[in-house]
């Protein structure tokens, strides 16, 4: 009898897992719980979550509170229940802190390039963006924008969505359990077989070739790329695509940086992204093609956290 599931009958615990499709991916939910009908009930919590998460947030839908904002008339208030506006706030933070490499407020500029499912606007303007037209009120809770930009949830809602689930998860005292989003992975607590979750790192150009095994105990790993979808990660400082070819992974506590600071790496690149990450002490590792090898160049916080291998 192999060792796992030895330990499986000892601990009583069992995987369950669920594949649902939310937050524009395939995700996956697993939890091992003391049987099946309490895994099943546990996973329909989170996936309860992710659903909310995604009615606050996505801007492919028309009734969200992020997409009325993007709606409201320049200059007038719109008011955002606590979370949400907390959620702006880390935002802008964020969008200073990386220098403007990550800036949520690019919607006009997606959509002039067709990234809503629309083909790509033909106009002589040039589509005004930037988090810098947001202004905030915390007093009130209300946003207003001083010109006509629309804020877009690619680069923050994962994140934020794993987050919510992580709260629920400590204040029921869950079982262990691994979301993935598709991009990002997010844990609590471990299986029963061993002290930590192994995820594998796809190569940045063959999404089904692993190259990095990492062997996660907490936290989130948010992973940026252009494999998907070639030049769909924009810079917001030019407007226009990043040319990196490879990839970049981020472990954070929090989801919501973990998935931040994933797109904002990437939009500085593996030189300038490295020293920006080192000097704060994140954990972070660039996948880095050259001709027929792949470079991996991590951060010291990384290479603490991870006994990093090559398949």
């Amino acid at each position: 009898m192999k060792l796992s599931l030895v330990l499986l009958l000892l601990t009583g615990a069992m995987p369950v897992t669920r594949e649902v499709y939310l937050m524009g991916t395939r995700s996956v939910l697993t939890a091992y719980a003391s049987t099946r009908d309490a895994g099943q009930s546990q996973l329909e919590t989170y996936i309860r979550i992710l659903e909310e998460t995604e009615s606050d947030l996505s801007v492919w839908r028309t009734d969200t509170p992020l997409s009325r904002l993007n709606e409201t008339p320049v200059g007038r208030p719109f008011q955002l229940s606590p979370p949400i506006f907390k959620l702006l706030e880390d935002g802008v933070f964020w969008w200073k802190e990386t220098e403007r490499a990550f800036d949520p407020g690019i919607g006009r500029l997606l959509d002039s390039r067709g990234f809503y499912g629309k083909p790509p606007a033909v106009t002589s303007t040039k589509p005004v963006f930037g988090m810098q037209h947001f202004v905030l009120d915390p007093e009130r809770q209300r946003v207003f924008r001083d010109a006509d930009i629309w804020i877009d949830s690619g680069a923050f809602g994962k994140g934020e969505a794993l987050d919510r689930v992580r709260r629920q998860a400590e204040i029921d005292g869950a079982d262990p359990w691994l979301i993935d989003l598709g991009g990002q992975v997010m844990v609590y607590g471990h299986p029963p077989e061993k002290p930590f979750w192994t995820i594998d790192v796809a190569h940045p150009q063959k999404r089904d070739v692993a190259v990095l095994t990492l062997e996660l105990r907490s936290g989130s790993l948010s992973t940026t790329s252009n494999s998907e979808q070639p030049g769909h990660v924009l810079d917001p400082r030019t407007g226009l695509p990043v040319e990196f070819t490879g990839s970049v992974v981020v472990w954070h506590d929090r989801g919501l940086v973990a998935d931040i600071l994933s797109t904002a790496l990437f939009v500085m690149g593996p030189e300038n992204g490295i020293r920006w990450a080192n000097a704060r002490g994140i954990a972070a590792c660039f996948l880095v093609p050259d001709g027929n090898r792949l470079e991996f160049r991590s951060t010291e916080r990384f290479r603490t956290l991870f006994n990093v291998s090559s398949n």
